[in-house]
Parts: C-alpha cells; structure tokens; sequence
C-alpha cells in the first residue's frame, strides 16, 4: 500500500463519519396501535355499529388506525364486538404492574379467518431492523383450537404464530410447534420479538410470554428461530365451534417500551402524530440518498488525489545551498555570482555575475553539477 492511499482512507473515513451521521429509519417507537374502540365515526379511529345494533368487524369495518391499510376481511364464522362492546381485556405482571389499556375488545368465534394487512410505508419489516409487536388474547373454552398469526399472504398456517389446541399454547415457526404454557381461560400478553435479517428475505423470531413489563432485560425469551418470510398482515383464525378467542390490545413498534405501555385514551393517532410520523420517514430517506451523494463525491475527491509516485516527481532537495534549475530545449542558464567579505558576516557582489549555460542529457532522469575553485 503506497502511502497516498493510506492518506485516503484515513480522509475517507473521517469524511464518512462526520457526512453520514446518524441516519433515523422511521418512527422510534410506538408505530401502530389498535385498542379496539367502540364508537361512531371510523374516520377517528373507532368501530362503528354495522347494522342490528351489532359491532361486527365483517369486510367493510375500516377504522383509521395508523399502521393498517385497508378493512378487516372476514371469511366464515363470527368476528364482532356483539350489541354491547366488552370492556378491554387487562393484564398484570408478577411484579403487580399493569398493562394501560383503552377501548373494547373483540372476539373470534366459529371457524374460519379475519384479517387486517399493515401499511406497508409505515410497517415494512425492513431489513436489519428489530420489530415488536404485543397483543392480549384469552380463549373462553379451554377446548378452543385457534390461531394468532404474523402473516404474509392471508393463509391461517403460516408462520410466525401463537397456535391454540384442548392441551396446550404453542409458538409456531418455520413449521415447528414450541410449547408455551398449558391452555386455560386466563387473559394473557404476547409479544413478537422480529429480527429482519441483512437480505430482507426472512426474519428471526423471539416470544415474551406473560412478561414483566419493566424491561426486555427482565424476562427470557423463547427463541422460535428463522423463517423465510417477511410478515404483511395481522391474522386471527378459528379452528372449531368451542368457544372464542378475545383479543385485544394490539402494538407494534421498534422498542420494549412502545409496545408495553399506553398510546392514549383514543387509541389512535391524530392527524398531526400521523404526518410527523410519515414526514419523520421521509426525512430519513431523503438523508441517507443525501449521505449516499456526499460519500460517493468524496470518494471521487479523494481518488484524484496524487500517487506517491507523482509526488516524489515534484519532490527537491531542500538542502541549504541547493537549487533548482529550469531547463529549456535540453539545455539549462545558470549565473555564477563572486561575492567578498572583510568579516564573514555582511557580503557584497565582487565584479559581475559570470553566466554559464549547460547541456543536458535528456535521457538522464537525474543530473548532478558543482561548483569549484580552478587550480
């Protein structure tokens, strides 16, 4: 390695700190929240009486909730608030600290499937990002067989997912079946640790099961492993006509802390969150293009510089005495200057500069000449 590029990376990576800095990837935190609320206007966010006095999520339930895309799809069975809208399901950990809550609650009864698809510019699952995603479920019957699954194209066996049997809960991925706890009728928090890996092609999956809410440091997480698939909508499915699954709750975000604690009574965004949360994105991807022009200028600058052989081209000898001399049409003009001092101290020129004009040998890279007295 010459030293001129040794030069260069030492520049480049100065440069490249200080032009890409820290670059936010989207929103810090908290990126959707559905706490399930009974209302009047889906426009804010709420769940509205469909028809009968009944709140069914059937196809066409469309609540703007920031993070989702699109209505609730049903396909068989019952998916509703009912006449009344249940209060939230809550949740308290070992330490005696409690889940906040808002809203209702739904339930999933009968066979068949209810999904909702993410907002792709907000939940993407990019690459190298950590994802968390927490909810409260409770079945009624301990005979229910049903399915929460993180899903990618709307079918109830993909995975990742919580499966529920008459004997036990299960997290489910890459096609294999961990055991969780023995089934019962208690409400229970979930929470979905997704690990994107480098590709984007798969993620890997961690489950808090029941934790306590503090800190992620606080709890162990059962490693589920990797599967080859990136995750697009929420999915609730019923396996038999044993009872129901409650749900409840439902966070997704980029920290422990935004999927552990309340979003607010609304359990929704305002407009204002949701344009700082999307302009906040923009932002981001607008700098890293512009971190990405800087650091390829930057190289091209630093590319130009000299190698160590054009320098030392350029290079003199900078002894005292020396001097450099122009050379013209293969020959060089140098003036000799006779000077006299009576104390070695101050010198005057004695008579005129005498000129002398040498010829050089082109083909000699180097040519030495001095200067003495005649004998």
């Amino acid at each position: 390695m010459t030293i001129s590029t040794q030069i260069k990376n030492t520049i480049t990576l100065a440069i490249l700190s200080s032009i890409a800095g820290p670059v936010s990837t989207a929103h810090a935190a908290l990126i959707a929240y559905d706490g399930f609320v009974a209302g009047t206007d889906q426009s804010s966010g709420e769940y509205t009486d469909v028809y009968d006095g009944n709140y069914r999520l059937q196809s066409g339930q469309n609540p703007t909730i920031t993070g989702f895309s699109g209505s609730w799809q049903n396909n068989g069975g019952t998916f509703r608030m009912g006449t009344t809208p249940p209060s939230s399901l809550s949740y308290t950990d070992s330490n005696g600290s409690s889940l906040s809550t808002s809203g209702n609650s739904i339930f999933r009864g009968g066979t068949g499937i209810s999904y909702r698809s993410f907002d792709s510019s907000l939940i993407n699952f990019a690459v190298d990002q950590t994802y968390y995603m927490s909810f409260l479920l409770q079945v009624t019957d301990v005979n229910k067989q049903a399915r929460i699954v993180l899903g990618e194209d709307q079918q109830d066996w993909r995975d990742p997912a919580i499966r529920i049997d008459s004997n036990s809960f299960f997290v489910r991925q890459n096609s294999i079946n961990t055991t969780i706890a023995a089934t019962d009728t208690d409400t229970h928090l979930v929470i979905f640790k997704i690990n994107v890996n480098s590709t984007g092609t798969g993620h890997n999956l961690e489950l808090f099961w029941d934790p306590t809410l503090s800190s992620e440091e606080a709890n162990v997480a059962t490693d589920a492993g990797f599967d080859s698939s990136i995750p697009t909508n929420i999915l609730l499915s019923s396996k038999n006509d044993s009872g129901a699954i409650n749900f409840d709750e439902l966070r997704i975000g980029t920290s422990w802390d935004s999927v552990t604690t309340a979003s607010g009574a609304s359990g929704t965004f305002t407009q204002e969150e949701y344009d700082a949360v999307v302009a906040e994105k923009e932002a981001a991807v607008a700098a890293q293009a512009i971190a990405e022009e800087n650091e390829a200028a930057a190289i091209a600058s630093l590319n130009a510089l000299p190698t160590l052989s054009q320098l030392q081209s350029t290079l003199v000898d900078l002894r005292p005495g020396s001097t450099m001399i122009a050379v013209s049409g293969g020959s060089a003009t140098v003036s000799l200057q006779l000077e006299e001092s009576s104390d070695l101290s101050s010198w005057s020129d004695s008579g005129a500069a005498v000129p002398f004009n040498i010829t050089l040998d082109q083909s000699d890279d180097t040519q030495f000449f001095r200067v003495k007295l005649a004998e």
